[in-house]
């Protein structure tokens, strides 16, 4: 699937900034719709305070979104992307002694580089560490290609003062950069890492197999490295803008009935504690030892939290540091490790449970775990009409984008229906099939879910007549929190450490 994705930043000297963005995706069957595809990417874009000129509509064969966002902070700016975020462009604005400043593509979740291969490791202990990377680069390299094979993406940087030294991608004026980078480069380096041991030994030594590491040192484009001069100046009232923006822009959100990320800070989980672990002490893949199904030693431990609201839905979430009780950093670089792919929450939306994959300590156990995720909220719900010109199958409405998919009397006398809906699975509580002058709540029988379509399954007890009307009931006064979670002094099995 070809994707192509355009920013142009703007930075101030204090790091806030905006942005204007342009992606563009297929369109036609199984694209989502441009309010959809608006939506999702309010709705999931964080660190953004205000939104300006959005619009999305079809060019050709494409489907293009387009948008001005402002952001306070660089660091906690993160865009969906349709689910094609490109870490290379997540920014740090880092003041310099002589009054410039630097604009650096951001470390990875603040965690230092370290050495993952000893220099003085045995051929022994080289060849474990070679072939459990290409492991997991094989199982990765699959998904890559498919993901990101047809990714283009390009950004400009335009920086607060004029630019020194050597800057990546074309020089457009004295302050002002252009690179680009192609999701080929990206599958060209794992295939590079699948054969050539020299580099990946150098990665592994140098600090970890990170995909920015991979395509710095073979050539391609890597992280983005920029630096002014001393004298910088404010190139926009940031406030002022970002004031007259929100006016402007709070319209279009009620409208798309968005669930508009909450900039306060992360509210804490309460009464934090393991529920449940599984540890592994010894695997060995090539000899099929897979205790439990798993090919390398490891700890797994299932985090639950309770909510101060319930939630509808929980994402984004991962653990950002973990301390060993000796004081060892034991934070994997990679996000793709530290994020929870399952988060779970109970049918009351009260807890959260998460399944946390953590290395094994030298030690009794670890001083410090702390992470974060994001939970979709609601305060209200409403009535939705989906304004169906009859209940036949393949009938359909502008209502959520609504479609009969099925519509079949059962042998007990009952009636299956199925719908598709252009809307997160998680806001739809429940369908009301209104007839004869009765209305009946009809019994939920299955789902399937992604992104921002579902197909929904319900029985009503008996027959239902075309002319008969469909009413949803919809979560309402939607918002998207973000919520912390902490765990201290405890051992692999989450209990507390005895006190020295």
């Amino acid at each position: 699937m070809s994707l192509e994705l355009h920013h142009d930043f703007t930075f101030n000297p204090d790091g806030s900034g905006r942005v204007h963005v342009r992606w563009s995706c297929p369109g036609g069957a199984g694209a989502p719709s441009p309010d959809a595809f608006v939506r999702s990417e309010l709705e999931r874009a964080v660190g953004v305070e205000a939104w300006a000129d959005v619009r999305c509509e079809p060019e050709g064969d494409q489907l293009v979104f387009e948008a001005v966002a402002w952001f306070r902070d660089p660091q906690q700016l993160r865009f969906h992307c349709q689910g094609f975020h490109v870490s290379l462009l997540d920014f740090e604005v880092v003041p310099q002694p002589d009054g410039g400043v630097a604009i650096n593509t951001l470390a990875r979740a603040g965690h230092e580089a370290g050495t993952t291969l000893a220099a003085d490791a045995d051929a022994a202990e080289v060849a474990r560490a070679l072939a459990a990377e290409r492991e997991k680069l094989g199982m990765a390299r699959e998904f890559l290609a498919g993901m990101f094979g047809e990714l283009h993406c390009t950004a400009v940087v335009r920086a607060p003062g004029p630019l020194v030294g050597d800057t990546p991608g074309e020089r457009l004026d004295d302050r002002t950069v252009r690179v680009a980078f192609a999701g080929s480069e990206l599958v060209a380096a794992l295939e590079r890492l699948m054969t050539d041991d020299d580099i990946l030994l150098r990665l592994l030594r140098g600090g970890g197999v990170t995909p920015e590491a991979a395509l710095a040192m073979l050539g391609a484009t890597g992280p983005i490295r920029l630096r002014t001069g001393p004298v910088v100046h404010e190139q926009f009232d940031y406030e002022q803008e970002v004031d007259a923006a929100r006016a402007t822009f709070a319209p279009l959100a009620e409208s798309l009935q968005a669930a508009l990320p909450s900039t306060e800070p992360a509210w804490p989980l309460t009464n934090v504690r393991v529920v449940a672990t599984r540890i592994v002490l010894e695997a060995d893949a090539d000899r099929d030892l897979c205790p439990q199904g798993q090919n390398q030693p490891g700890l797994e431990l299932t985090v639950a939290g309770d909510l101060d609201r319930a939630a509808l839905e929980i994402d984004e979430v991962g653990f950002e540091q973990l301390l060993a009780s000796d004081g060892t950093d034991l934070t994997p670089p990679d996000e793709w490790e530290r994020r929870c792919h399952f988060p779970k929450r109970t049918n009351d939306g009260a807890t959260v449970y998460l399944d946390l994959k953590l290395p094994l300590p030298a030690g009794p156990g670890f001083a410090l775990l702390q992470g974060r995720l994001m939970a979709l909220v609601s305060s209200g719900s409403e009535s939705v009409d989906l304004q169906l010109p009859e209940l036949v199958e393949g009938a359909s409405s502008e209502i959520f984008g609504a479609r009969i998919l099925r519509l079949q009397a059962e042998d007990d006398g009952s009636t299956a229906l199925e719908l598709q809906l252009q809307v997160p699975r998680a806001r739809v509580l429940g369908c009301d099939l209104h007839q004869d002058g009765a209305v009946e709540a009809l019994t939920a029988t299955g789902y399937s879910s992604c992104n921002d379509q579902c197909d929904l399954s319900w029985r009503a007890t008996g027959t239902i007549n075309a002319d008969a009307r469909l009413v949803l009931t919809c979560a309402a006064d939607l918002a998207r929190v973000p919520f912390s979670f902490e765990l201290r002094d405890f051992d692999p099995c989450g209990r507390p450490l005895a006190s020295p």
